[in-house]
């Protein structure tokens, strides 16, 4: 009664666990290869000491070729300096993060010059089609 009470005033959703997945580091990792050709694929921007904002300002992009629909999603790979992501906290030298949609954000406040990197990782490149542009914003 409670959980019904809890939806009809409040507007609560109800919803149920459905199910977990681990993820293990060793296990489930691919293996990229070279991180000095991932650096060399990847379009760069250099950021200095300061607080930013990423986004995907327009574009999108597909792995698959015909009959897939484009996304507007990006892969960032941070290194070479030191950063702090605003969503972990974590201080550190290299950092992965994602974008996925127009309307998500990575925040990081740069401490070191460091490299921000944007990519797409595929096993077949000569399929895809699309870009994205990002919009770097310093606060």
């Amino acid at each position: 009664m409670r959980n019904f009470l809890a939806v009809l005033l409040l507007g609560i959703p109800l919803m149920a666990q459905a199910g977990s997945l681990t993820v293990d580091g060793v296990k489930n990792t691919f293996a990229l290869g070279s991180w000095g050709t991932l650096e060399k694929t990847a379009a760069s921007q250099t950021l200095t000491p300061g607080t930013y904002v990423v986004r995907i300002k327009q574009g999108n992009f597909s792995f698959w070729g015909k009959g897939i629909r484009a996304e507007p999603f990006v892969l960032i790979w941070m290194h070479g300096g030191s950063s702090i992501n605003k969503a972990t906290g974590v201080s550190t030298s290299a950092t992965w993060s994602a974008l996925n949609g127009v309307d998500d954000t990575l925040t990081v406040q740069v401490v070191k010059t460091t490299t921000l990197y944007g990519l797409f990782i595929d096993s077949n490149n000569r399929d895809n089609s699309g870009q994205v542009t990002l919009s770097i914003l310093k606060e």
